[in-house]
């Protein structure tokens, strides 16, 4: 395989899991972490992107649109990891044309620890229900608070979303916004994986999730780990 001019191969970076006859390091899969000089790496990318990895990249609301620009003539891009950045609100909205383009096939977007507060989550999930193509979506240990959390529980539940992995771990949630999760998972016929680890959900909140639970036949595998939940909370 390759890796983008300038770059050697420790700087790939492994965000995602592939096949194992699939080229990890080739043109159409690009990870790499810290990237030298981000306007010259974004050149480098080739019109048949498939997945991009861009960890650690000090991307923020002034550097994102020219990687939106580039990613819109992608038109192969699938998977877009752009974790431990400094997107904010404004770089997650900056987002949206590459969520709601025509054709899009984007299926995988990660965004764990970009402080995104409620607004950005607002801006993000009204974009999010023109994505139909999208299955997983992270949002790991951002600001969204609770009006952030019931956005995006709410677009989760739109006709046109259908997710099968939801992270919402490390996000402080009330019981309002656990309460829309938990319409969520009531509601979704194709959620399959959600992880809410140490989200300060309490007894009361796994309650909620269960019962939840027991409308849901999607559902496989459920991280309520490091919550104070309570003995037996998820056992009813």
């Amino acid at each position: 395989g390759s890796v983008p001019k300038g770059y050697s191969a420790r700087e790939i970076m492994d965000a995602f899991q592939f096949d194992e006859e699939e080229e990890t390091g080739s043109v159409a899969r690009v990870r790499i972490s810290r990237p030298k000089e981000l306007p010259a790496f974004i050149k480098t990318l080739d019109s048949n992107l498939q997945e991009l990895c861009l960890h650690h990249a000090g991307l923020d609301v002034k550097n994102i649109d020219p990687l939106i620009t580039a990613l819109l003539e992608k038109p192969n891009l699938h998977k877009l990891s752009l974790a431990f950045n400094n997107l904010a609100d404004a770089g997650s909205t900056a987002l949206r044309p590459l969520l709601t383009r025509k054709h899009s096939c984007l299926t995988f977007l990660n965004l764990a620890r970009n402080h995104i507060t409620p607004s950005g989550c607002e801006s993000l999930a009204e974009a999010l229900t023109f994505c139909p193509t999208l299955t997983h979506l992270d949002l790991t240990e951002n600001l969204c608070g609770n009006q952030g959390i019931i956005a995006i529980a709410t677009a989760g539940r739109h006709k046109d979303c259908n997710w099968r992995e939801l992270i919402l771990s490390k996000n402080r949630m009330g019981r309002k916004a656990i309460a829309a999760v938990a319409g969520l998972v009531r509601d979704s016929k194709s959620l399959e994986t959600l992880a809410l680890y140490l989200n300060g959900i309490d007894h009361q909140g796994a309650i909620m999730l269960s019962d939840s639970l027991m409308c849901n036949t999607s559902v496989t595998h459920l991280d309520v780990g490091a919550n104070p939940l309570g003995s037996h909370a998820l056992e009813r």
